[in-house]
């Protein structure tokens, strides 16, 4: 476990280097997954093509789209969803309140990891990632993913203070 933390920390560090500017300054986010001109962030914390959960999916390819809300009570409707091993699925997010929210996919450890890290920015929004988007109020973005191996992974929002109330959501993966 202590190992586990400490490659947690250090990969966070790396990524707190890289990412010295702000998402205004990065120029703001695209509308399907990664920025439009800035490559994205794969810190192999889950979230690249090699991830076992699976990878950034094509959105012409999508098997199905899920619509997914976003609510400033911290909460996502719907809390749960199911999917299928080698499912491809696009997720269409909609921010319905007043503050800014992400939609941040992967296992507990790319949730707790993404945690530390926006913590350690102290409320600065990241820009978007492969499997991260930041939705702003009013605002409807997608990422699409397609899901690889059986189990339970996490959609959550990390501004500071949104995960720790309970924006969380879970998602199935059947086999």
């Amino acid at each position: 476990m202590k190992l586990k933390v400490l490659l947690v920390v250090t990969v966070l560090a790396i990524i707190a280097a890289a990412c010295s500017g702000s998402a205004e300054e990065a120029g703001g986010g695209g509308a399907g997954g990664a920025q439009a001109g800035m490559p994205s962030m794969d810190m192999d914390m889950g979230q690249s093509e090699g991830s076992t959960f699976g990878r950034p999916g094509d959105p012409d390819d999508a098997d199905r789209t899920i619509e997914i809300v976003q609510l400033d009570s911290f909460a996502f409707e719907p809390s749960e969803v199911e999917v299928a091993v080698g499912e491809t699925v696009t997720f269409e997010v909609t921010n319905e309140g007043t503050a800014p929210h992400e939609f941040v996919l992967g296992d507990e450890m790319v949730q707790q990891g993404h945690e530390s890290e926006m913590q350690e920015m102290g409320g600065e929004l990241m820009p978007d990632e492969d499997n991260a988007i930041t939705v702003q109020p009013g605002e409807t973005k997608s990422l699409t993913w397609t899901f690889m191996e059986a189990g339970t992974l996490r959609y959550g929002c990390h501004v500071i203070g949104h995960f720790a109330a309970g924006m969380v959501g879970t998602i199935d993966v059947m086999g």
